[in-house]
C-alpha cells in the first residue's frame, strides 16, 4: 500500500476509533517545518476519565500515536537525524500546556501536573507528531516511567540514524508496546512477568 493511502487509512481508522469512544476529532493547522507554534496532526479531545492506562502504556483509543508527515525513511537525514530537529519540531509550552491539561483530565491522572510528562507515544526524535492523538500524561516515577521511555527513545533514535534499524521498525516497536521494546533492548530493570 502506498504511503498516502496508508495515511488516509490511518486517519479514517482514528476517526472511527474516536467516534466509537466518545472522542471528537478535528484537523489542526500544521504550519510549516520552521514554525513549531502549532499542533501538527489531528486534535482529539476526550471526555474526562474516558482514557485508561494499560499498566505503563497509554489507552490505544485515546493515544493511538501519530507520525509527523514530514518524516519518512527517505527524509531522516534532513529531519530526525539532523542536529536540532527535535528542538525545532517541538512547540512551546504555550501550545502544549493546554493539551497537557486536557490529557490529564481525559486520563483522570491523580498526580499533579508537575509529576507527569506530556509524552509523545511516537517520539519527535523518531518522527512523531505533536498532536493529541500522540500525547499522553506519563508518570516521572515508578517502574517504566517517562525517564525509562526517554532512554528507549534515545536508543532507537541512535539505531535509526546509524542505519542499524529501519525507521518504520523503530516506530512500530515504540508505538505498539514501548515497555516490551525497552525490556527487549535490555535498557533497565524488567520483572520476569513483563509483557
Amino acid at each position: 500500500m502506498q504511503q498516502p493511502a496508508r495515511l488516509a487509512l490511518a486517519a479514517a481508522a482514528l476517526s472511527l476509533i474516536a467516534a466509537g469512544c466518545g472522542l471528537s476529532t478535528k484537523d489542526a493547522a500544521s504550519g510549516d517545518a520552521g514554525a513549531p507554534d502549532r499542533v501538527v496532526g489531528s486534535v482529539v479531545t476526550a471526555p474526562p476519565g474516558s482514557c485508561h492506562y494499560r499498566g505503563a502504556l497509554p489507552d490505544p483509543a485515546c493515544t493511538p500515536g501519530e507520525a509527523d508527515s514530514r518524516v519518512a525513511p527517505d527524509t531522516i537525514k534532513a529531519t530526525i537525524c539532523a542536529p536540532g530537529w527535535s528542538k525545532a519540531a517541538r512547540p512551546p509550552t504555550s501550545v502544549t500546556g493546554p493539551i497537557k491539561a486536557e490529557r490529564i483530565r481525559a486520563y483522570a491522572t491523580p498526580l499533579p501536573a508537575k509529576s507527569v510528562a506530556l509524552d509523545h507515544l511516537l517520539p519527535i526524535e523518531l518522527g512523531g507528531a505533536t498532536s493529541t492523538a500522540n500525547l499522553w500524561p506519563q508518570n516521572y516515577r515508578g517502574l517504566f516511567n517517562a525517564h525509562d521511555k526517554d532512554r528507549l527513545e534515545d536508543y532507537l533514535h541512535q539505531a535509526v540514524c546509524s542505519g542499524k534499524m529501519p525507521l518504520r521498525a523503530a516506530q512500530e516497536a515504540i508505538a505498539t508496546n514501548w515497555v516490551k521494546a525497552y525490556c527487549d533492548a535490555k535498557l533497565g530493570e524488567c520483572p520476569s512477568n513483563t509483557q
